[in-house]
């Protein structure tokens, strides 16, 4: 069976990625890859340049995953800086903007 890296040392990922990809017959491994996390409001740039550097350290195919979560009333935030603006308002900061955005 083939192998291929996730860059990942999420555990819920690996196994959500393992399950989605199964039907391929390739066997999906997680690799937790240590870089620097990159800040950019441009979604594509974050994964490509995650995927580049993680290909220099492991020198093996693999993916990589990287998420934003995007609203309508406002399109660029928090989009790549979820995790952050997570940390900092919290779930219920989020709701509330997201609660005044739609008003």
């Amino acid at each position: 069976m083939n192998k291929l890296i996730f860059a990942t040392g999420n555990q819920a990922k690996l196994l959500d990625a393992s399950k989605a990809l199964s039907y391929l017959g390739i066997e999906i491994v997680g690799q937790k890859i240590d870089t620097e996390e990159i800040q950019s409001l441009d979604q594509e740039e974050i994964v490509t340049k995650k995927a580049k550097k993680a290909f220099e350290m492991v020198k093996s195919p693999l993916f990589v995953d990287d998420t934003g979560f995007y609203l309508d009333s406002y399109p660029q935030f928090p989009g790549t800086l979820t995790k952050h603006v997570n940390k900092t308002l919290g779930i219920q900061g989020l709701s509330r903007l997201y609660e005044e955005g739609e008003t």
